[in-house]
């Protein structure tokens, strides 16, 4: 209960730090199955609500290093990892995704 007390502090004073416009891009993102408040936060606190910076949604893929390599040769698909990318970013889509395909009422199930 105690640590329940904390994290709810702890996402208050997050909420209370936010600019507008980010509590608005939050609350934008949270429509995207597997999205909660918490992978919202994170998510706007990597990448901020200016996405300008990206030109196409595979160049934010690219950044977050979730896209992975293409290694061709011959018609022979060779190793393609991915790069290491941002891993708060990354380890958010991550569970993120994970947890959209969980749900039923998703898209993705």
């Amino acid at each position: 209960d105690e640590l329940n007390a904390i994290i709810s502090e702890l996402d208050d004073d997050i909420d209370n730090f936010m600019k507008p416009q980010e509590k608005q891009a939050a609350k934008a993102i949270q429509d995207i199955p597997g999205i909660g408040n918490t992978s919202a936060q994170a998510i706007i606190s990597v990448l901020g609500t200016d996405m300008e910076r990206f030109p196409s949604d595979g160049h934010l893929a690219s950044w977050a290093g979730l896209c992975p390599g293409d290694n061709e040769s011959a018609k022979k698909r060779k190793s393609g990892k991915t790069r290491k990318g941002n891993a708060l970013l990354r380890e958010t889509l991550v569970v993120s995704a994970h947890s959209a395909v969980k749900n039923k009422r998703s898209y993705f199930y």
